[in-house]
């Protein structure tokens, strides 16, 4: 195994993405693990933008310059995280110092729902702010969560029955699958840019690839049989095969 092969086999995004999909099949205490599962879920992808940052590092401690996608990929996001962007940022940036690509988070609807995800991910370990207000009206939900719900509805998270709680939309199996897939694919943006594919078809980065893709279809089997969730009409997606 080379060096490089070793660095990808150890990326603390793949451990941080198997707690989340331990955390998504735990049966008891649902919303707790779903909780969990999202943080860890974008906790993931944040990891993987610093193993990258790390694996250009290593070039450039071998004497390759910004010409190599990987280096100038390490040097944007290294400013990046100076700048504390949030992981909507790093991804666009990764993809640009990589391929070249400019892309804008309106115009891919995976952007967006990852915008999303992360969105709610802050609002869940960031609470600055009450979710009910009071107004003439008597108690009413924060602007911010209103602005939250809207966006959950546009991507089809709607009320079911009598929830009236935000956090009831999220803080499920079903949310916590989606944002879990919504995280890797973000990370296979950025894998599928990597330069030397030879390398990476051939090294444990594709192994590390098949084995989540394997889980996936596990997790996806298990909200498929035990329901009754199936708010989102969620199932594997054949993009991540």
């Amino acid at each position: 195994m080379s060096s490089q092969e070793a660095h990808l086999f150890n990326m603390k995004a793949i451990r941080l993405l198997d707690e989340a999909r331990v955390q998504i099949l735990t049966p008891e205490n649902e919303a707790m693990n779903a909780s969990a599962a999202i943080r860890s879920s974008v906790s993931a992808l944040e990891a993987f933008f610093n193993e990258v940052v790390q694996f250009g590092r290593g070039y450039e401690r071998h004497g390759h310059t910004s010409k190599n996608p990987l280096v100038r990929a390490s040097q944007e996001l290294t400013r990046a995280e100076d700048e504390k962007q949030q992981p909507i940022s790093k991804l666009l940036i990764a993809i640009e110092a990589l391929s070249g690509e400019t892309l804008k988070v309106g115009d891919v609807r995976s952007l967006q729902q990852l915008k999303l995800v992360i969105k709610v991910r802050n609002k869940l370990v960031h609470p600055k702010a009450p979710d009910l207000q009071l107004s003439n009206k008597g108690l009413e939900q924060s602007k911010k969560v209103k602005k939250i719900i809207r966006s959950l509805e546009t991507h089809g998270i709607k009320p079911k029955g009598n929830e009236r709680d935000w956090l009831e939309l999220v803080m499920n199996r079903d949310f916590a699958y989606w944002a879990y897939l919504i995280c890797l694919e973000a990370i296979e943006m950025v894998i599928d840019r990597f330069p030397y594919p030879k390398t990476i078809s051939n090294g444990s980065l594709k192994v590390n690839h098949i084995v989540l893709c394997e889980a996936n279809e596990n997790v996806g089997s298990y909200l498929r049989i035990h329901g009754p969730h199936g708010r989102m009409g969620l199932r594997c997606s054949p993009g991540h095969r």
